[in-house]
This record gives C-alpha cells, structure tokens and sequence, in this order.
C-alpha cells in the first residue's frame, strides 16, 4: 500500500513539472529567434602574427587572402537575431513588391486592379483596423494603433501605418508606409523591425486581393456555366459514325455523330 502511494506521488510531481516545463516554454519564444549549438566560437582567439623559428625563412608574403579585421559592434551568440528579412508577397496576378527603409509598395496592373482603393479599404475593415484618417480624393488613409500577435516574439508590437493608392504608368502602386512602432510602449527603429512590419502590413492587403481576385473568377467560371461535353466522336464498334453525318446525338455519355451501317 505505502508503495502505491508513493508511486502516485511521483506521478504527480513528474506531471506538475511536465506542465511547468511546457509553460515556460511556450511563454518564452526566444529560441525562435536564437542560433541553437555551441557558441565557444565567442571565445576564440584573435588571429595573431606568425613568428618564424630562428633559422627559417618564410615564403614572401602575398596579401590576396589576408583576412581583414572587421570591428563589429553587431549583437553576437544568443543576442542575435537569425530570422531571415519579412518578404513582400506579390500574391496577385502580374504584381510586383518593393521595399525600401520603412516603405512597402504593391505594384498591380490597371487592367486587374478594378476598384483597387475600395478593395484596400474593404480590407482593412474586414481585418478590424481602426482607420483614423481617410481621405477618398487623394486615395490615402491612416491607421489607428494595429496591434500584431506573432509567436516569435516575447513582447507583441503595434504599428500606425499611412496607406495610399497611387497611379504610376501603366500600373498602380499600393503603398504602405510604418509611421511609427512600438515594443512594451517603447519607440522602435531598428531597421530590421521597420521591415519587418511594414511587410506585414503589406503582406495582409496583398492576400486581401489575392481572394478577391480569386472569388471574382470564380463567380464567372460559375455564371459561365459548365463546359460543353461534345467532342470530335472517337471510332469504336458499338457506336460507329458517319462520315456523311449533320446532326449530333447522344451516344452513351458523350455527344457524338449518329452511326450509320454500311451496306
């Protein structure tokens, strides 16, 4: 009896720090963001001068592969961050993304933009963005604070973005632009995160279209009706057609030529 019990004790320490475990790990994403294995690479040590043994001559020296001293002042082991850089989707047909600093930009062709403001704007409310400012003449508009909840990051960011729609040539130009961002109320900077969350932004408007333009085909492949189940009659022995034939009939499943018999 003395030994069940205590059999059920340790079942339910091992179980108590199980889900410990599991908390603490799913509450902190810093291993997302992190290099996994061994960091003694930090502790090398610099590269210093060759010096000869006394009575050997060492080869002339060429400088084509010496290694240039580089005095980083980057963030180095755990402290580095090695997610790859947000990429702008160019989801819709004919489209093409650029970045540069703290700007995002959607090119799209006129002749499959449609009504490419309303479908922005018809956007943003359907995600629930607050739009603060919104000014339908020049096709531009602010948002209000866009709270964002990625799981790579400990503590969640917000951003205010200024979007507009504007005419360039033959195409128009979807741009978002990341006026201000915050990390726990504070100001962020940080290139990497402008990018990162102008893209976002970004990245949303351009799926937004992608299923617009997706739903649009298909309501006209339905109105359309279904293709049409005729077809050049293929020559078997159960069903043989004429070569003299100008109707069409039934023939099984498929619309075919009326067989004729030779005589």
């Amino acid at each position: 009896m003395a030994y069940s019990v205590q059999k059920s004790r340790l079942a339910k320490v091992a179980g108590v720090s199980l889900v410990l475990l599991l908390a603490a790990c799913s509450s902190d994403s810093r291993y997302k963001r992190q290099v996994s294995g061994d960091e003694a690479y930090l502790q090398a040590s610099p590269l210093s001068e060759l010096h000869a043994p006394a009575g050997m001559i060492l080869p002339i020296q060429v400088g084509d592969y010496n290694i240039p001293v580089a005095n980083s002042t980057g963030a180095v082991g755990k402290a580095l961050d090695i997610r790859p850089p947000a990429q702008p989707l160019a989801l819709v047909s004919g489209a093409r993304t650029q970045f540069n600093g703290d700007t995002a930009t959607l090119m799209v062709e006129n002749g499959r933009s449609g009504s490419l403001w309303a479908q922005v704007t018809s956007i943003l409310q359907a995600k629930n963005y607050v739009i603060a400012k919104r000014d339908d003449a020049s096709q531009t508009l602010n948002t209000d604070w866009v709270e964002w909840n990625r799981l790579d990051e400990d503590q969640q960011y917000r951003g205010r973005y200024q979007i507009s729609v504007k005419p360039q040539g033959y195409q128009q130009a979807v741009v978002v632009k990341l006026v201000n961002l915050e990390q726990a109320g504070k100001p962020v900077a940080d290139p990497a995160s402008l990018q990162r969350y102008s893209t976002a932004m970004l990245n949303v408007i351009s799926e937004g279209l992608d299923m617009n333009a997706t739903s649009a085909q298909n309501a006209a492949q339905r109105s359309a009706g279904p293709p049409s189940t005729c077809r050049a009659p293929p020559t078997i022995p159960a069903c043989r057609c004429s070569l003299f034939a100008r109707r069409l009939t039934w023939c099984g499943s498929v619309c075919r030529a009326p067989s004729r018999k030779w005589g």
